[in-house]
């Protein structure tokens, strides 16, 4: 044995009493290999024999309580040291649940297994469904025959070039040189991913075929597995901050469960010991840690996954089941109003484990109440439905650390085969048919319909507890989606981007997000997670300087006129007293962008940001990084669609193509700033997404410099449309006043026909709306409401009111009407 310079060992710290726990000790010698420590080198001693004690390599919990465990390893080099606190609780066991006999229960019941068999041998699987079961099964046999060859696999890491070599038959890795710039680099989260998707594979196929070379290559794994020392990378970490337990936990209970059967009596008591001992054990030191950070939620599952495939045969796994059942029912409450989030990649990570979790939890117990939960079954998935961009493509807005592209194969396949959900049926047809979780999951499949049919003419929605919104005209080729976050989450994977918002038109994102954050200190890392990334405020240069601190004041939607008011004030720390953002969707045609800033002090300059991937065009000119525009007006030219930028307030503006020295190749940005000092600044942008089909001719600014914006902007279809903004700051009681148009409140919206008969109008938090004739109505409140009208045949009045108002309305005519409303959303007849 060479020189050993450091000892790994497994720690367990939460034991019940009359539990023991089978110890490993590695060293790692000067060779930079690991190496067993011969047994005669190693010494425990403990401050509490009579809670807890070793003896030889086990470790037995003996009386409630806690005790301090010290290790030993007397080596030619000299004496190493480890110590460990161990808690011992209460005895927890429970009964074994109903199914947990030696059949398969993780992956399938016996029954569920024999119509799985029916599913992938039926004569024309296709017929009416989309999806061809046989040919998926033969992908997965293709993919199971390679596991069963392969000599070596490679990891490879999406962050660094760093890649790891895992020689087969498995044995444990020895410790890998950090890469430049990172501490405590989790190679062990890909490589145990790696080894859990090749037993979940290697399970599916032995199940299905029964073909031996599966079982034996299964078992190859599970005897790797058995023999590391730990299932975690950082022996000072012990089972926190990483997600490789929970995924070889996970991928371990899921082989045995499938090769049961097929072990001998020594296989599976060494398998089902390494199980508990190396899985398990370690795990139990989340009990009662209510986190919803995805790694927690991660081994809750595995707690799950873990103690299913061990009960009937280990009492001491029940505690685990039990804990995970509890955590997860409180996880999905409390997702409910808790606001927080991590993006829509990671909500997808937490997601597809709690399902699986919870899927296994009815599997083995009968009981349905987690994968009915109202979350899983239906405020996540509309998540994804609502943010779903535009056009044939399949992305999502990259808001903390996401990608545009998501696999949601298991969940659109869950939600379709559990739930019945019609848009998670035509979503897996449309994109995720060929995906081989579509072949596991979805049992049933109910009929298909597409968001612009299940949702009408109500396409967008605001996550209120979140602080997300979609305001969106469908999804269809020429639609267009903006995305606007401003909420209080502040885990470590969101940025500091509140009040940030993207644009995606015919399916191309051309107001952009960075992404996922650069974890290695330097300006990609700054950018990435910054502000300086996103296109959201700066002051005098600076950013947000923490995480969260948004929110959403107010919203409303209705189909002709959405808009959501997002305050980033406290996300600043002092910076500034306030930073309002409020986005208006007219007519599902155009946005317009008011960002209302009150800075602390004389002097301080605010800075607009808006970042893109394509091309910056002012006229016929494209712009550069350090280029100024002159005018009012940039294009963002994609490759199929467009998006005009045009910068109503402040005047006097300067704007900018900047780019950020470092992180240059996340493209460039436009820097807008004021061109005047003051403490109260107001930005005001309109937006209009091109795809080849007009929708706005011309916009004129009525009354520049006021202090308010009059807007009139011109249709293909002879008509216009007028936008009334008062001033800034004057709330609702702003007044404005034109020929034709007048408004009291914060902003309103009329849209008149070619003959200038008034369509629709809108008013935003406001007590007065009159359009004048032909066709005039007047609408007055005494106290704000948000109200839109359609004045065609049926013509509609929606009002949102905040407390007991009332409302006359006067039109069409000369008829009058009078309402006394309640609080709420009322919809009346004019």
């Amino acid at each position: 044995m060479p020189e050993i310079k450091d000892l790994f060992l497994s720690r367990p710290t939460v034991l019940e009493t009359g539990e023991e726990s089978i110890l490993t000790v590695r060293g790692l010698g000067e060779d930079g290999r690991l190496h067993p420590v011969p047994a005669g080198l190693l010494r425990f001693s403990g401050d509490n024999p009579h809670v807890a004690d070793v003896n030889g390599l086990v470790l037995r919990a003996r009386a409630e309580g806690r005790a301090r465990i010290r290790a030993f390893a007397d080596l030619p080099s000299g004496t190493i040291e480890r110590s460990w606190e161990v808690e011992v609780l209460p005895s927890r066991q429970t009964a074994a649940p109903a199914n947990s006999g030696n059949g398969p229960r993780l992956l399938f019941t016996p029954a569920e297994l024999e119509d799985f068999k029916g599913r992938i041998s039926a004569a024309n699987p296709e017929t009416g469904t989309g999806i061809d079961f046989p040919l998926l099964w033969r992908r997965l046999l293709r993919k199971a025959d390679e596991y069963v060859l392969e000599e070596q696999f490679v990891v490879a890491y999406p962050s660094v070039s760093n890649k790891l070599t895992v020689p087969l038959p498995l044995r444990e890795p020895d410790p890998i040189p950090e890469p430049e710039g990172y501490v405590d680099y989790p190679f062990w989260t890909m490589f145990s991913r790696a080894v859990e998707e090749r037993l979940h594979t290697l399970s599916v196929a032995c199940l299905g075929t029964g073909d031996s070379r599966y079982a034996a290559r299964i078992r190859m794994y599970l005897t790797g597995l058995a023999g590391f020392s730990k299932w975690y990378e950082f022996d000072h970490r012990g089972a926190e901050g990483n997600l490789s337990n929970a995924h070889f936990v996970i991928g371990a209970a899921i082989a045995y469960d499938s090769v049961r059967s097929l072990l001998d009596p020594d296989e599976r008591r060494t398998i089902a010991g390494a199980l508990l001992h190396r899985g398990l054990q370690p795990l139990a030191i989340d009990f009662g840690n209510d986190d919803m950070h995805n790694i927690i939620a991660a081994k809750q599952v595995a707690m799950m996954f873990g103690a299913a495939a061990l009960a009937g045969e280990c009492p001491q796994a029940a505690k685990y089941m039990e804990e995970s059942r509890r955590y997860l029912a409180s996880y999905l409450e409390r997702r409910h109003s808790s606001g927080e989030t991590e993006g829509l990649m990671y909500n997808n990570v937490a997601a597809r484990h709690i399902l699986m979790a919870a899927d296994l939890y009815q599997r083995v117990t009968g009981d349905s109440s987690l994968c009915d939960h109202p979350y899983l079954k239906e405020e996540l998935p509309e998540q994804y439905f609502r943010f779903l961009s535009p056009g044939r493509t399949n992305t999502f807005p990259n808001f903390s650390d996401s990608y545009e592209q998501l696999d949601l194969a298991y969940l659109m396949s869950m939600l379709a085969s559990r739930h019945g959900n019609p848009l998670a049926m035509w979503y897996i047809r449309e994109y995720e048919a060929g995906k081989l979780p579509v072949l596991l999951n979805l049992r049933r499949i109910p009929p298909a319909a597409g968001p612009d049919v299940h949702y009408g003419v109500f396409r967008s929605k605001v996550f209120e507890s979140i602080g997300w919104a979609a305001l969106r005209s469908g999804w269809g080729e020429r639609d267009h989606l903006l995305c606007f976050t401003s909420g209080k989450s502040a885990r470590g994977h969101n940025h500091k981007d509140q009040n940030n918002l993207m644009v995606n038109v015919a399916g191309e994102w051309l107001l952009t997000n960075p992404g996922y954050q650069d974890y290695v200190p330097g300006p990609r890392a700054d950018y990435t997670v910054g502000t300086i990334g996103h296109n959201s405020l700066l002051v005098d240069g600076q950013g947000q300087p923490r995480r969260g601190g948004g929110c959403l004041e107010d919203s409303w939607m209705t189909p002709d006129f959405q808009a959501v008011r997002g305050e980033a004030g406290p996300s600043y720390d002092g910076l500034l007293d306030s930073y309002a953002r409020t986005v208006f969707h007219w007519d599902n045609a155009y946005y317009l962008v008011v960002d209302d800033v009150a800075l602390q002090r004389e002097g301080q300059v605010p800075e607009l940001l808006f970042h893109t991937r394509s091309k910056l065009m002012v006229g016929r000119e494209e712009k550069k990084p350090g280029d100024e525009c002159a005018g009012r007006e940039v294009r963002v030219c994609g490759e199929r669609a467009a998006l005009r930028l045009i910068f109503l307030e402040p005047q006097g503006r300067s704007i900018r193509v900047c780019e950020y020295p470092g992180a240059e190749s996340y493209g460039p940005h436009l820097s807008v700033k004021p061109g005047a000092a003051g403490l109260r600044q107001r930005f005001v942008t309109l937006v209009v997404p091109e795809t080849g089909e007009e929708r706005i001719t011309a916009v004129q600014d009525d009354q520049p410099g006021t202090g308010g914006i009059v807007l009139t902007l011109g249709r293909p279809s002879g008509g216009k449309d007028r936008i009334l903004l008062p001033a800034p700051g004057s709330g609702a009681a702003g007044e404005a006043d034109i020929p034709g148009f007048r408004l009291r409140g914060a902003a309103a919206w009329l849209s008149l026909g070619e003959n200038g008969e008034p369509l629709r109008a809108a008013l935003w938090n406001g007590t007065l709306l009159e359009a004048g004739a032909p066709g005039a109505f007047r609408l007055e409140t005494n106290v704000p409401v948000h109200a839109a009208v359609g004045t065609g045949a049926g013509g509609r009045l929606r009002i949102r009111c905040r407390e007991q108002t009332r409302v006359r309305w006067t039109g069409f005519g000369g008829s009058n009407r009078q309402w006394m409303l309640e609080p709420g959303e009322h919809t009346l007849e004019v």
